[in-house]
């Protein structure tokens, strides 16, 4: 083991080249780092002027814009016909969500969960990934594990049933206002507006330069393209998710921070891999399906401890980052194997 790793180090062509990977990649988390903090801070300021629930804030637009780089990447991915990264982004990206990003938030303060998530969004976010797990195994061709084009717009169209609901409830108020930090200025609607859209640039831009020069690097060191979508590029895109799950933790605005995860994981399966699959369908790697698995269970682990505890505690963020150490040690072994 330690000699693969040393071989895959001593084999590296251009030292220069991964230094300035690695250089772009700190600049890039610094812009995803401050452009959450503006998202955040300007998503809220809207959601007292509307009247609307950070709740609902997080569920839709912090959660559309954190899930840009997903988008970006995988639908890329698709294009370029490299739907391993493709897939593999999304399931690592969400496996990242449910166990590193919710692990960590939960760590900076505990999340309280509040009632319409239990009742519809958490139950929603399970379903999905129940029916990408079904769509990717009982419905191959000639023996292949295939995500179709059909399957592609079935799961755009429960994303637009998705956003409907939800501006649905927006607009008829019954969403109450929860939590939010009165210590949080309003700003004027313009300059939330021109915040929000300053914050979701950095951290689209932010997120590209992580995965570019994490990406490069990684092919570098020789690793296939399915390690690299479910570790370096998964983590990459993720990391919007959890700078800013983290920040709104931090701040107290523990519906943003939720909201966005779950709003995320519906979003890359729905809008991400459906518009991918739709382009000219996706074929699945056997060992991806493995990993399909894994992602459910840490779905309906996350959603038992929710329902069970009405909140998540420092306590199960450890164990969330652990079972997520375990599966990259896994995976990694997998790859070496």
């Amino acid at each position: 083991m330690l000699n693969w790793f040393f071989d895959l180090f001593t084999a590296l062509p251009n030292w220069a080249e991964f230094m300035t990977n690695m250089f772009f990649l700190v600049i890039g988390m610094a812009l995803l780092v401050k452009g959450a903090d503006y998202f955040v801070d300007s998503a809220s300021s809207l959601a007292k002027i509307l009247g609307v629930s950070t709740l609902i804030i997080g569920l839709t637009i912090v959660s559309f814009g954190t899930s840009a780089p997903e988008a970006s990447v995988s639908i890329f991915s698709q294009i370029s016909g490299s739907s391993d990264i493709s897939l593999g982004n999304i399931v690592g990206s969400n496996m990242f969500n449910s166990m590193v990003v919710l692990g960590s938030s939960a760590i900076f303060a505990p999340i309280v969960v509040h009632y319409s998530l239990v009742k519809r969004e958490i139950p929603f976010m399970v379903m999905v990934t129940a029916v990408l797990f079904g769509f990717a195994v009982f419905f191959g061709v000639n023996g292949n594990y295939v995500l179709l084009q059909i399957e592609g717009v079935i799961l755009l169209v429960l994303f637009v049933w998705y956003l409907g609901i939800n501006f649905k409830v927006a607009k008829s108020g019954k969403e109450v206002i929860l939590d939010i930090d009165d210590d949080i200025d309003i700003m004027p609607a313009k300059k939330s507006i021109l915040f929000l859209l300053i914050g979701l640039a950095m951290i689209i831009i932010g997120g590209e330069m992580v995965v570019s020069s994490a990406r490069n690097s990684a092919l570098m060191l020789g690793v296939s393209e399915a390690l690299v979508g479910l570790t370096i590029v998964a983590l990459g895109t993720s990391l919007p998710e959890l700078v800013t799950s983290v920040v709104a933790a931090r701040k107290n605005e523990n519906d943003i921070a939720l909201g966005n995860v779950i709003g995320s994981n519906i979003f890359n399966i729905l809008l991400v891999l459906g518009i991918g699959a739709s382009i000219g369908g996706m074929i699945i790697q056997p060992v991806v399906i493995f990993d399909l698995l894994i992602l459910l269970g840490f779905t309906f682990f996350l959603t038992w401890t929710i329902v069970v505890n009405k909140k998540i505690t420092k306590g199960y963020g450890y164990l969330y980052l652990a079972l997520y150490v375990i599966y990259i040690a896994y995976i990694i072994f997998r790859e070496v194997l």
